[in-house]
């Protein structure tokens, strides 16, 4: 990993599933990101105080509730700047395509899309850059986040296979375009941090992700 750039994991509860949650940051500028805060808000916004840490961007890697629900709150608490694909923006407000009716749960509260993303964008906390990978194919919008030796990509990848497909926007080719050419072009040690499950690798999804590699 980075020698600038540390990270912790998080397993959340977005109700009624577990989501996992990453928070990025830099120990000499305390600047934090927070990947995917599905749930747990005060939780996250615990441990920021815990490590002296100033919540910078909330970066949300798509748009379903499990991956959005903590957003609101911590926004609202922190003051933090929330950054997507302006792809999965519908997914802010709409029940049936985040989700949220299908696991018949709350709506998710409103948040505003403040910084939207692109392929190649930078998040900076302090000088070190998170370098933002558009991984469309779980959703219009999906995105991936990068640092050298890790990458964040919500659940562009699960270990051994993808996403969900049958959900509103999953486009199952456009998936394994995302990952054949954007994340196994990364070098193969690559450490793969999904949106739920375990942990993966770059070398080990080439040979085992038994979508991608059934053709």
């Amino acid at each position: 990993m980075d020698d600038g750039i540390q990270y912790i994991s998080y397993h959340l509860l977005a109700d009624p599933v577990r989501v996992n949650c990453y928070l990025l940051y830099t120990p000499d500028s305390k600047e934090a990101l927070v990947i995917d805060p599905g749930g747990e808000p005060e939780r996250i916004r615990r441990e920021l105080q815990m490590h002296g840490l100033k919540l910078k961007y909330i970066l949300l890697t798509h748009g379903h509730f499990d991956h959005i629900g903590g957003a609101a709150k911590l926004r609202e608490e922190t003051g933090a700047r929330i950054c997507m694909s302006p792809l999965d923006a519908q997914f802010i407000t709409d029940s049936r395509w985040n989700a949220a009716d299908l696991v018949h749960r709350s709506p998710v509260p409103v948040f505003p899309l403040e910084i939207p993303l692109k392929d190649h964008d930078a998040l900076y906390l302090g000088t070190q850059a998170v370098r933002i990978l558009t991984t469309p194919g779980h959703t219009p919008g999906g995105l991936s986040a990068c640092i050298p030796g890790h990458l964040f990509c919500g659940d562009t990848i699960l270990k051994g296979e993808i996403g969900r497909s049958d959900l509103p926007g999953a486009d199952v080719p456009q998936s394994k375009e995302s990952i054949r050419k954007k994340i196994f072009t990364l070098p193969e040690d690559t450490v793969i941090h999904c949106g739920h499950g375990e942990e993966t690798s770059v070398a080990y999804e080439k040979k085992n992700n038994r979508i991608v590699c059934q053709e």
